[in-house]
């Protein structure tokens, strides 16, 4: 009997695709970076973020594990992080702060979404992050560090 690559989940949490040991921060809200944009995220906003591509021979990654750190917060507000294919936010929280000028750090575990090139389906490697439940000038800037993720066969063997 084939063994389909949905049936042999393999959790991932030494290195990624390009071989940087984990964790590895994939994102940081105050550097420039041509892959992803840059700024504090504002309340009402969407920001996604391309974790990486972590086809490793017939292996992609459909999960992640995270570490989600807010600072220099304006106002009260929350960060959600979930699967780039989905067309809205969740009705849950990821990481929320009260205050300005606070420093605040969370985990999550979530599935990656489809990535934007429809040629390439097996490269689950985005999602994103929305900052919800203030009203402007509600910011925050943030940091993503990936601790471990989740690789598929993509064989049918």
């Amino acid at each position: 009997m084939p063994i389909h690559w949905w049936e042999n989940p393999k959790l991932e949490l030494r290195q990624n695709s390009t071989g940087q040991a984990l964790p590895v921060r994939i994102y940081d809200s105050r550097e420039a970076d041509v892959a992803n944009p840059t700024g504090a995220l504002t309340a009402g906003s969407t920001r996604e973020i391309f974790v990486a591509n972590f086809t490793v021979n017939t292996w992609a990654a459909v999960g992640a594990a995270f570490s989600v750190t807010v600072m220099d917060t304006v106002g009260q507000g929350y960060l959600t992080v979930y699967p780039s294919d989905l067309a809205s936010p969740p009705a849950v929280s990821t990481i929320n702060w009260s205050t300005s000028g606070v420093v605040v750090s969370t985990g999550l575990v979530t599935r990656l979404g489809a990535a934007p090139d429809p040629d390439e389906p097996a490269w689950l490697s985005t999602v994103k992050v929305a900052c919800l439940g203030g009203e402007p000038p509600t910011s925050t800037h943030f940091t993503i560090d990936m601790t471990a993720c989740w690789l598929l066969s993509t064989l049918n063997v």
